[in-house]
């Protein structure tokens, strides 16, 4: 039915039954139009799947579906927030997933000192179609709320795979890139599982030789790689230089701007980021936004600037007017 040669008074506004959900709860009226007359739908009620089907049956029948005007603002809201919710909670179930396969893959580093290939394949391509699927708000709500210092390892390695994920989105790349992406941020510190866990974890400043000792951990993750079977030149070389900087001041190579990667300069700045705002043993948990403000001001002037500003641009644009945990449980709204 073409809705331009129906006659809907001030009083009716057109809903679509396809932007309602299972387990919605509508406290108004919807109706449907049969020979001029608005009859009821459905009454102030939590939508069960049979009563959806339903609602789209009359749909399809008499052609659109009504609420009144003075509610329809409000029923839209309603629509937003419970699709970003069940979206969310979405989310949060495949990123379950993919951390107890992290977790797995880690210990068994731990313990072998091996890249399980196959299995660091399938979470690559888990967190590359993840990242596609979902909004960057709820990927970004969702690694910022998970701040467990005891598992920093783990949780920084799926952080910096999301992060890489989310850069490559911005920046357009294309799917096989993506995945590269993620695989590299996934795998960028695996071979931390060849240093001592005493230094790995110590509370306090590292001594000099403990610091060259934890700097030999990008020379552990790519000769790992190498060792699994990883034939991927740009997932090795960014691998190994995630701690390189554009001026020559990084480590293990000591390369400039032009011998590094665009992998290896995106996984620096997902690198550095994550580490800011996780809670480690020797130090506090900093606000994503004091650290967004930190990269503004140019405190990593020695980092890529054009991807360093695609990172700002994003991030905060992908948090305004979303809803927050903060720190005390308490809800909020990003307003700034």
């Amino acid at each position: 039915m073409n809705i331009e040669n129906i006659e809907v008074t001030n009083e009716y506004s057109i809903i679509s039954s396809f932007d309602l959900m299972e387990g919605m709860a509508i406290p108004y009226e919807l109706y449907y139009r049969s020979n001029g007359d608005f009859n009821i739908a459905l009454r102030n009620s939590s939508l069960s799947k049979l009563s959806l089907i339903q609602l789209q049956k009359l749909e399809m029948t008499y052609g659109n579906l009504f609420v009144k005007t003075s509610n329809y603002v409000n029923l839209q809201k309603i629509i937003k927030v419970f699709t970003e919710n069940k979206k969310y909670t979405e989310f949060l179930n495949t990123l379950n997933g993919i951390r107890s396969n992290v977790n797995v893959i880690i210990d068994n580093a731990f313990k072998s000192k091996t890249i399980d290939k196959e299995a660091s394949e399938t979470v690559s391509f888990n967190i590359k179609n993840t990242v596609i699927s979902f909004n960057a708000s709820q990927i970004i709500q969702a690694i910022t709320n998970v701040r467990d210092g005891n598992k920093y390892l783990y949780n920084h390695s799926i952080h910096v795979a999301f992060l890489n994920g989310l850069m490559g989105k911005w920046l357009n790349l294309d799917e096989e890139q993506m995945q590269k992406l993620v695989k590299i941020g996934f795998l960028h510190d695996i071979g931390k599982s060849k240093i001592p866990e005493g230094i790995l974890d110590k509370p306090g400043p590292l001594t000099d030789e403990e610091f060259k000792i934890i700097k030999l951990h990008p020379i552990y993750s790519f000769s790992m790689l190498i060792n699994s079977g990883e034939k991927d030149k740009d997932v090795l070389i960014a691998v190994r230089g995630h701690h390189e900087k554009t001026n020559g001041t990084g480590y293990p190579d000591g390369l400039t701007y032009e011998r590094l990667s665009l992998y290896a300069r995106i996984t620096t700045i997902s690198d550095i980021y994550d580490a800011m705002v996780s809670k480690r043993v020797y130090k506090d948990a900093q606000s994503p936004f004091e650290v967004l403000d930190e990269f503004s001001r140019g405190r990593f002037s020695n980092l890529d600037t054009r991807l360093i500003n695609i990172f700002l641009q994003n991030m905060p644009s992908e948090l305004l007017g979303r809803k927050v945990i903060l720190s005390d449980g308490r809800i909020g709204i990003v307003a700034y």
